[in-house]
């Protein structure tokens, strides 16, 4: 594959990934920066309840667009990686790579994808945590409590088109249908963060998200090519490819994500941390220490399941969309 085929099949499956895993990844996103829920199923039916289906696919929009670009950089990046390594190596571009050569390739990877994935993360993170309105009142002992928590600690004022948080007085009763959220969409969100805290604010968590992907498309990447060829075996078909790239797309996607969920738990706490002028963070190690003091070990686990579980269709999904465009290529050329 070229490198410019392989940023248009990113695209492809980016797009496909997304539409398979949002509901889980909202659901997963809420379980890592809250406290309030007691199982991944608690977290389910709480936002069914209180939000209805279209909490499950808050902030969609935004990712569907955004993870297309995402993955088209990472898999354009990877494959132009593994063509500078043939060439530094072996004088030529296309000579297949060894397993230590996928490696380097592949760690390159998730190092550079931070500086498109770092400020999509958090734009996304930040509207899932968020919480809609309902058009009926609530008693703060009936009403959730990341509802309780929205309504005593933040509200949205609006003075000159600009967008703060002020403290606000917990009333016995919340109105919600006045409630608002903090962020109206994508772009609220982002120049709301720039004008606060600058280009800084933007890649908050970056360093964490270095820390989780480097390893994390190891994982995910190099295996990958393996699995797919032992699931198609003797089936020389394109249907059977394109199952094959999905099998083993999900497999190393749930391995990968079951394996780096402590450090995206952390990556997911930090830039998450809404609702305040000062964030409570300071960055990974402080922000680690905190969840170990605040909720012990087990807190760097809660969603664990849900995420690898999550991992199988939003990889799975993934490759297989990257696989359905390489074909097309293919056979467009003739090949």
């Amino acid at each position: 594959m070229v490198e410019a085929d392989a940023f248009v099949a990113g695209w492809v499956g980016g797009a496909s990934s997304v539409i398979a895993s949002h509901p889980l990844d909202t659901v997963k996103v809420r379980l890592q920066t809250s406290t309030t829920y007691k199982s991944g199923i608690d977290c389910a039916l709480t936002t069914l309840k209180w939000e209805g289906l279209r909490g499950f696919f808050k902030g969609m929009a935004f990712p569907l667009v955004s993870a297309s670009a995402y993955n088209s950089f990472v898999f354009g990046s990877y494959h132009h990686y593994q063509a500078l390594i043939g060439r530094w190596r072996y004088n030529d571009s296309n000579q297949p790579l060894g397993y230590k050569d996928q490696c380097l390739a592949a760690m390159a990877t998730g190092g550079t994808s931070v500086i498109i994935g770092a400020p999509v993360d958090l734009v996304k993170i930040r509207l899932q945590v968020q919480t809609e309105t309902k058009k009926s009142r609530l008693t703060l002992n009936t009403a959730p409590a990341y509802l309780q928590g929205l309504s005593s600690e933040t509200s949205r004022t609006s003075a000159s088109g600009c967008t703060s948080l002020r403290k606000a007085e917990t009333p016995r009763v919340i109105p919600l249908a006045k409630q608002q959220t903090i962020y109206r969409g994508p772009i609220d969100c982002f120049i709301d963060v720039y004008r606060r805290n600058g280009i800084r604010g933007i890649y908050r968590g970056a360093p964490t998200m270095i820390i989780r992907d480097v390893p994390g498309y190891t994982v995910f990447l190099v295996p990958y090519d393996s699995l797919r060829e032992y699931f198609i075996g003797d089936h020389d078909s394109k249907l059977a490819a394109l199952v094959a790239s999905a099998w083993a797309g999900g497999l190393t996607g749930a391995i990968s994500w079951g394996v780096m969920h402590p450090v995206d738990t952390v990556k997911s706490r930090l830039q998450a941390d809404i609702g305040r002028k000062t964030q409570k963070y300071r960055g990974f190690w402080h922000c680690t220490v905190s969840i170990y003091r605040e909720h012990g070990m087990s807190a760097f686990f809660r969603g664990l399941t849900l995420n690898a579980l999550r991992g199988f269709p939003q990889c799975g999904a993934l490759l297989c969309g990257v696989e359905f465009t390489t074909q097309l290529f293919r056979g467009s050329k003739g090949e």
